[in-house]
């Protein structure tokens, strides 16, 4: 009776499970759609990944309230803060010995004020870093490797990760779909600023599948590395770099959130559960990590304690 009461038990928390799975898309097209609502955002692109695969991806509303063109996952957001893609670039760098981070960024480097000239190249990229400090860490880039860091994230990361669409270049990101960026009174953001990273959810979904991976892609039999276990070990660390660490929700969460403006972005990983969550939206003011932990939250096997539930 015990040994049936067990498989009993093991075959009811299985189907659970796989209903549970099952019941995801639907589950996260719902909350989707009511962050949409609720924060009354234009649109937004967003995926899930679990077990270095997309579970689910969405584009929900349009990508300009003028041209009222829908968003997809494939549509080009701007991101506000290139530092993840900087810091895995010079992480990388540094494991070649090429740099060390724990060095000043003065003794690279000449014409920096006193404040960039005595971080180390690792705090240049630790939060809350800022745009000036992504500058130096582009230039210590280029510096090392005599070419554009533009060129340099391309070469290391995004051609080796399937991230065709990722770009610096505002004139060939407007060659694909791409969402305007909105004021909070729901205006279009004119012009343009130059500078930015644009990319997908698409293109983003490939980089949490390879980072969830230990920097590899391809199936089980036949997986190549693309992503040194170096870089992600330094940017899954509690140190910072690159990556925000919490544990304050009961759950080791990596995260960066960034704005640009019309903009804002969330980037949010549960590394225990190989899951990870991006969302790209395009009005200012809009909470992308809330629609991201809310996201994350649904796919996770654990809830987070309702008291802290929603990061504002």
């Amino acid at each position: 009776m015990r040994a049936l009461f067990l498989l009993s038990l093991l075959t009811g928390v299985a189907t659970g499970i796989a209903s549970a799975q099952a019941d995801l898309p639907g589950a996260l097209d719902q909350i989707a759609s009511s962050e949409l609502a609720r924060q009354k955002i234009p649109g937004f692109a967003a995926v899930v990944v679990k077990d270095s695969r997309v579970v689910w991806t969405g584009g929900l509303g349009v990508a300009s309230l003028e041209s009222k063109i829908p968003v997809t996952s494939d549509t080009l957001f701007r991101l506000g803060s290139a530092r993840l893609f900087l810091a895995a670039a010079i992480s990388e760098l540094s494991s070649q010995g090429r740099m060390n981070l724990g060095t000043p960024a003065g003794d690279y480097l000449f014409g920096l004020d006193d404040k960039q000239s005595r971080l180390s190249v690792q705090k240049l990229l630790s939060p809350p870093s800022e745009a000036g400090e992504e500058a130096v860490a582009a230039r210590l880039i280029e510096n090392i490797r005599a070419r554009p860091a533009s060129a340099v994230l391309d070469e290391m990361i995004f051609t080796p990760l399937g991230m065709s669409h990722t770009t610096f270049a505002p004139n060939l990101a407007m060659t694909y779909p791409l969402a305007m960026g909105h004021g909070a009174d729901g205006k279009i953001t004119r012009p343009m600023e130059a500078g930015g990273l644009f990319t997908s959810a698409n293109d983003m979904g490939r980089f949490l599948s390879v980072f969830l991976n230990d920097g590899k892609v391809g199936d089980i039999l036949d997986q190549r590395e693309v992503l040194p276990p170096t870089v992600i070990a330094e940017l899954s660390s509690d140190s910072g770099y690159g990556l925000d660490a919490d544990a304050s929700r009961g759950v080791r969460l990596i995260r960066q959130t960034s704005t640009a403006p019309g903009y804002a972005a969330a980037i949010l990983m549960a590394p225990e559960f190989h899951t990870g969550v991006v969302v790209l939206a395009n009005r200012d003011g809009a909470s992308a990590i809330t629609v991201a932990q809310k996201l994350l939250e649904r796919s996770l096997p654990v809830r987070f304690p309702q008291s802290v539930a929603v990061v504002r």
